[in-house]
């Protein structure tokens, strides 16, 4: 599994499962761990030469990485070359939005910027899916 915090930020493996116990160390965001099943809100986590308990809500099962964002919505900026790429990524986007905000038309004016409404929705996406730094 992974640590899923926001970017930055390191989540605490605590000596019990309890939020008051002492914590052994502090683990970086997209850090790889071992962890198994504890109960419904902790798992035992092995990292390093560190073991302790971690409340579930820190941990994914897939990488946060931004690597499989960017591979689906494509870097920051395209250059007008890349015509065929940033079309392909506008469907994505587009497709993965409407399944939060049904419909959703994103708005590509012809100077290659989103207009507000999509940035706005954007925002909103980050922010339910954890993305925004």
């Amino acid at each position: 599994m992974y640590i899923n915090m926001r970017p930055g930020d390191n989540a605490p493996l605590h000596a019990s499962p309890d939020c008051f116990s002492r914590i052994h160390a502090y683990i970086p965001h997209g850090t790889m761990v071992h962890a198994a099943f504890f109960d419904g809100l902790w798992y035992c986590v092995k990292w390093e030469a560190h073991s302790g308990f971690m409340p579930a809500n820190y941990l994914s099962a897939f990488d946060p990485s931004p690597a499989l964002w960017q591979a689906r919505y494509g870097p920051g900026v395209l250059s007008m070359p890349q015509e065929q790429a940033r079309i392909h990524y506008i469907t994505n986007l587009q497709a993965d939005l409407n399944l939060f905000f049904d419909p959703f038309e994103p708005q590509l004016p012809e100077n290659g910027c989103f207009c507000q409404q999509t940035k706005d929705t954007l925002i909103r996406f980050q922010f339910i899916r954890g993305l925004q730094k």
